[in-house]
């Protein structure tokens, strides 16, 4: 029997769904539970829990608080991936938001903290002005956005909860934006070029993608190494739109004359669009091995045809 567990809290979300599949795909290294806020989505080994109930209450679900406390299992490590992230969201309902994004973390931190859990908390490039160049590990967060501000206190609570017990461990990990072919901006666009359509892609909108393989992959390189400390994932360079929907067509075989470029500050009725974020990822490479995902790598991605 593995000696070892992981407790994924949040499958719902991008990044939590795609941790349960990779990890139940796997070996079984790892016997991997995993959370749900939706009942009828539960699984075998997954189990409900509303973080939203568990911050404004403090009330932990039974198996949660279990899993914590069995001695079975001699490396225990939980990652911490349910949020509200959507930033118009987090203003529109920023206690509601916070109880999930901040007392949430408070309550499961301290209680895995007791416990000798190692726990990744995800967190954003958000946590810092996005007009800040390439923020390195060290540099103190700066957010200038509610969703922003609520993943700076996760973080401080994360790390209060473990000061009494800094044996059990931690990661934080920023990640700038994550895309996939499942999300229906960049599905529009692939159906579109395959069906021999013309697309519009915005030349004054930056983003640094990474494709979720990435992040998976390293947030388990993150958890087996298991060396505490704050971490950044991160694209190479700030690419506009335009240009990853061009490169999307190039890798697809078509040709760039596919992608019309626009310019989303010449029309109305646009909202204008949030800075874009670059990490540094100095600290990541030197302690972990980890470097930031070529823009390449990510086009790859997004253009593998869907499993069957």
């Amino acid at each position: 029997m593995a000696q070892s567990s992981f407790l994924i809290v949040g499958v719902d979300g991008q990044i939590g769904d795609a941790l349960w599949r990779y990890l139940k795909d796997g070996d079984g290294t790892y016997v991997t539970y995993g959370t749900s806020r939706r009942r009828e989505h539960l699984a075998d080994e997954m189990w409900f829990a509303d973080l939203g109930v568990v911050g404004s209450s403090g009330a932990i679900p039974d198996a949660i608080a279990g899993w914590a406390r069995d001695a079975t299992f001699e490396r225990k490590v939980a990652f911490l991936a349910a949020a509200v992230t959507g930033f118009d969201r987090c203003e529109g309902d920023p206690s509601g938001s916070r109880a999930v994004n901040v007392d949430a973390v408070r309550v499961l931190s301290s209680l895995f903290a007791r416990h000798g859990v190692f726990t990744v908390l995800l967190s954003s490039s958000a946590v810092f002005d996005p007009h800040t160049a390439s923020p390195l590990e060290d540099a103190s967060p700066s957010p200038v956005s509610e969703y922003g501000r609520q993943k700076s206190q996760a973080e401080y609570m994360l790390l209060d909860a473990l000061r009494s017990s800094p044996a059990s461990g931690h990661a934080i990990v920023r990640l700038t934006k994550v895309v996939s072919a499942k999300q229906p901006l960049w599905s529009t666009w692939l159906n579109a070029l395959r069906e021999g359509q013309t697309i519009e892609a915005a030349e004054d909108l930056l983003l640094s993608p990474l494709s979720i393989r990435y992040v998976v992959e390293s947030l388990l390189e993150i958890a087996h190494v298991r060396r505490p400390g704050t971490y950044h994932l991160s694209g190479e360079s700030l690419t506009s739109y335009h240009e990853i929907a061009t490169q999307l067509a190039v890798g697809l075989g078509y040709a760039r004359s596919r992608v019309v470029p626009v310019r989303t500050s010449a029309r109305t009725g646009v909202p204008l669009a949030r800075a874009a974020a670059l990490l540094g990822m100095a600290g990541t490479l030197v302690d972990i091995g980890i470097a930031p995902q070529p823009l390449a790598n990510v086009i790859s991605a997004l253009c593998e045809p869907s499993p069957t």
